[in-house]
């Protein structure tokens, strides 16, 4: 059964620092009455260290020839529980991650979530968009 605006509730998390995309599409939600709710990933504690180990962390896996691209989770434990306690607090329907979300979380964070509570997952990748602007400089 199809879901209208008003079973609707989205949790949107924002992975694209300085840009203002993800507040406006909540915006957009809220005029539409559609319940949201906004995480600016930027905003949450990372790791400690963080810069170093992921640095570290990229140089063995150079030097071990693994071929896959990798990025060690950025956010401390205690923002990944935060995440995820909010998430399920809020039961969204949808969570709408946008842009970078894959450094924060384990690859399995946002599967995991969804399959726990049935929860729609859509992956709003900006790179195209970036791409179209700049391309109208050339």
């Amino acid at each position: 059964m199809p879901l209208n605006e008003n079973d609707m509730n989205i949790v949107i998390l924002d992975g694209i620092a300085h840009q203002p995309i993800g507040k406006q599409i909540q915006n957009a939600f809220i005029k539409l009455s559609v319940k949201s709710f906004y995480v600016d990933l930027h905003e949450l504690e990372i790791k400690r260290l963080y810069k170093l180990r992921r640095s570290c962390k990229k140089i063995l896996n150079k030097l071990l020839s693994k071929k896959e691209y990798f990025y060690p989770e950025k956010l401390s434990e205690k923002s990944v529980n935060s995440v995820r306690e909010l998430i399920k607090t809020k039961m969204p329907t949808i969570i709408l991650a946008i842009g970078y979300t894959f450094p924060y979380f384990s690859k399995s964070f946002l599967q995991d979530l969804k399959k726990e509570l049935s929860v729609e997952l859509v992956l709003y990748d900006t790179e195209f968009g970036n791409f179209m602007k700049n391309s109208d400089k050339a």
